[in-house]
């Protein structure tokens, strides 16, 4: 491993805002340290190409292993959701940074099974460029590196694809969006060292840092709790959701005041996506600072993007039981969960609606 990666300032000046919050940035450290862990009994195996610094790591794939990514607006797979409702205008895909213009995307690694942050900093690739993306504009696209070596990997969730061209395959496109739905887990609480382990989309700005992590859940909501924000668009209200440890939690979330009516009009647990947002500013001062963290849930549908009738809510619920088991999994073509464990895990999900669970099951 080298000392120091070249090129690195973004890193740098992200960990400079980083360091200022303690609950951020010891989950962090401890996500750094596990990362080099890791690599130093990987690369042994000549797989990766590894450049690090005491607060950052970064790493490339050796050629033949493959690079595809999938950029998407989250609008086209949850339709009641698109990115530009959860990145402010302000901050955009857009902005200078640095000298130099700098564009972040939601993205899918195929290769690392996770989503990423792919990102444009001044190199010489017009695809990405800012100008294409700035409003956005951002529609779904499977991307390819030319040189899959090329491809750098930081422990910050941010990487660099350097050279990518489109990759026009519809069954493909099809199938990632289904396959993203599929990805998605329910949140974690109060835990800061999980929000690494939950692939955050993060746009770096000149003084400030926004984390975004996107999560699908269930959520009931307490109809007289509801408290009305009208300035901001918003409802307040408290909700049951389910967690990544398929455990019912009870927290204040935000929902835009549009999509109120679908929380109360609905019995059951509604099918929902749960956006996760923690601020970061980076003040003058050694004192460390409290983060700023906001959630909002939107409904959603899963009928409308798989086009089948009769499942909803017990199909995501499904999806959620299968991907948690998977990623505990020892070997993942081979995961052991009986029909009598589903069952059982899926009446905890749907306490109190069981007799619509027998019959649709």
């Amino acid at each position: 491993m080298t000392k120091k990666a070249e090129g690195a300032f973004l890193e740098l000046h992200a960990n400079s805002i980083l360091r200022q919050y303690e609950t951020l940035w010891f989950p962090y450290v401890k996500w750094l340290e596990h990362f080099k862990g890791f690599f130093s009994k990987v690369e042994s195996k000549n797989l990766l190409s590894i450049e690090e610094d005491e607060s950052f790591l970064r790493f490339s794939f050796k050629p033949g292993l493959g690079s595809l990514f999938f950029i998407y607006e989250i609008g086209s797979i949850f339709p009641t959701v698109a990115w530009h409702h959860i990145v402010k205008p302000k901050h955009g895909f857009s902005l200078i940074l640095l000298n130099k213009p700098a564009s972040f995307f939601p993205a899918f690694s195929f290769l690392m099974d996770r989503t990423i942050t792919l990102i444009y900093w001044g190199e010489k690739n017009p695809i990405l460029s800012p100008k294409e993306f700035g409003t956005f504009n951002l529609k779904n696209s499977i991307l390819e590196a030319e040189k899959p070596d090329s491809v750098e990997v930081s422990t910050v969730n941010l990487v660099w694809p350097k050279s990518v061209y489109p990759v026009k395959n519809q069954e493909l496109e099809r199938w990632a969006v289904l396959y993203l739905f599929n990805v998605l887990l329910p949140p974690t609480f109060n835990v800061y060292d999980e929000v690494w382990l939950e692939s955050p989309f993060i746009i770096i700005g000149e003084k400030d840092i926004t984390i975004i992590t996107l999560h699908k859940t269930l959520c009931s909501i307490d109809r007289g709790s509801i408290r009305e924000i009208e300035r901001k668009g918003i409802v307040n209200v408290k909700a049951t959701i389910i967690d990544r440890d398929i455990k019912l939690r009870n927290i204040p979330v935000d929902i835009p005041q549009e999509h109120i009516k679908e929380f109360t009009e609905r019995k059951s647990p509604c099918e929902s996506i749960f956006i996760k947002r923690i601020s970061l500013v980076g003040r003058s001062g050694s004192e460390s600072l409290k983060l700023y963290k906001r959630y909002t849930v939107y409904p959603f549908g899963s009928i409308k993007l798989f086009k089948e009738e009769g499942y909803g809510h017990l199909l995501t619920a499904i999806s959620i039981i299968l991907r948690n088991r998977y990623l505990k999994s020892e070997d993942p073509f081979f995961i052991t969960l009986t029909l009598g464990e589903l069952k059982d895990k899926m009446r905890l999900l749907f306490r109190g609606t069981s007799e619509e669970l027998g019959l649709r099951f």
